[in-house]
């Protein structure tokens, strides 16, 4: 059980680094791409406070975006896993809770930890150099 036990979490931890690797990088590279177009925001007067709240209501879409499509779908398994354990041992299906808002936090975390990241890179280009340049 104890090998069975380390092999599952190591597998679990595997998966969870990889798609946080994902979300960096799809955050990164979506702020990178528009480094222009954040430029040209700053240059006509957007302030640094507007700057960040525009960042924090992306990262809130992408936290609830994500969040919307898996909380239906890992219901789903979890009931689909339901119907297959109750053939072999009578529970209660039950909605876990606990690992839903422990899975919100780290999603809003990881996505947040990023955007602020992506922000700071783009905040200590130059403005003018930023707009001059072309994005390949």
């Amino acid at each position: 059980m104890t090998i069975i036990a380390i092999f599952l979490y190591g597998f679990i931890t595997l998966i969870t680094l990889i798609g946080v690797t994902n979300i960096f990088n799809t955050i990164t590279t979506n702020i990178y791409l528009r480094k222009r177009e954040l430029a040209m925001l700053r240059s006509i007067g957007m302030t640094e406070q507007g700057f960040n709240k525009m960042l924090n209501f992306e990262c809130l879409f992408y936290g609830l975006k994500a969040l919307l499509y898996a909380i239906p779908v890992s219901l789903l398994i979890n009931y689909l896993m339901y119907i297959n354990f109750i053939k072999v041992m009578p529970i209660p299906f039950t909605i876990p809770y606990i690992p839903i808002l422990i899975s919100v936090i780290g999603v809003f975390s990881i996505v947040f930890i990023t955007m602020i990241y992506a922000g700071s890179k783009v905040k200590k280009d130059n403005i003018l150099e930023t707009i001059k340049r072309e994005n390949i």
